[in-house]
């Protein structure tokens, strides 16, 4: 009778998945994938509000988020997510609709980065950028994110590592750059000129 070994080294060879970087990759675009899309935030809400808020959505709403998660996880040790853990809770009904309302929100949520992607690339030649350029860097951006997609969750995490140095170095450029610069001045001082606590945080939170 063969052993267990020797049917794995027999048979069909596994296929590796993601790795644990570029499970972190992938998760980091998934989750935020830098802080693009919130310069207007800076100059309306103040830099020290701004990154407190940040801070702030981070330890409120992240954190917890991520503990709960976790511990349902460990709770339903199956694979199929929040459908499985709302049918569990609530009934088959709401777990469909969950699935379907989270389905719709990836679809209108995934809308938003192609123009923005066109934005910046577009902007960096053009002032104004004309609106064919827009849509050709569009139509680059869906081509290339579903050329990645039919070739594999391994060249997606292969990609998403490379990805993500591109958009870190920058960061981490402009912090080493702009630490002498840093002042620890009260929050009041942070906020823009003319702004009050209530008008910057306001801009801050939308």
């Amino acid at each position: 009778m063969p052993r267990l070994s020797d049917e794995r080294a027999d048979g069909p060879k596994l296929r590796r998945g993601l790795r644990p970087l570029g499970l972190f990759a992938v998760m980091f675009f998934l989750v935020c994938a830098g802080p693009f899309g919130i310069e207007e935030m800076v100059p309306l809400a103040g830099p020290g509000l701004a990154i407190l808020t940040l801070v702030a959505m981070a330890l409120l709403w992240g954190a917890p988020y991520a503990l709960v998660t976790a511990e349902l996880v460990a709770a339903i040790p199956e694979q199929g997510g929040q459908y499985l853990w709302y049918r569990e809770t609530l009934g088959r009904f709401w777990a469909f609709l969950l699935s379907w309302l989270d389905w719709l929100t990836w679809l209108f949520d995934s809308a938003i980065y192609p123009p923005l992607i066109a934005a910046y690339l577009a902007t960096l030649i053009f002032k104004e950028p004309p609106h064919w350029l827009i849509w050709i860097v569009c139509l680059i951006v869906i081509w290339s994110c579903t050329w990645l997609n039919i070739r594999g969750v391994k060249a997606l995490g292969q990609f998403s590592v490379a990805l993500t140095g591109v958009v870190l170095a920058p960061l981490v450029v402009l912090v080493f750059v702009g630490w002498s610069e840093i002042s620890l001045s009260p929050l009041q001082q942070w906020l823009p000129e003319g702004t009050t606590f209530s008008d910057a945080l306001t801009y801050a939170l939308i």
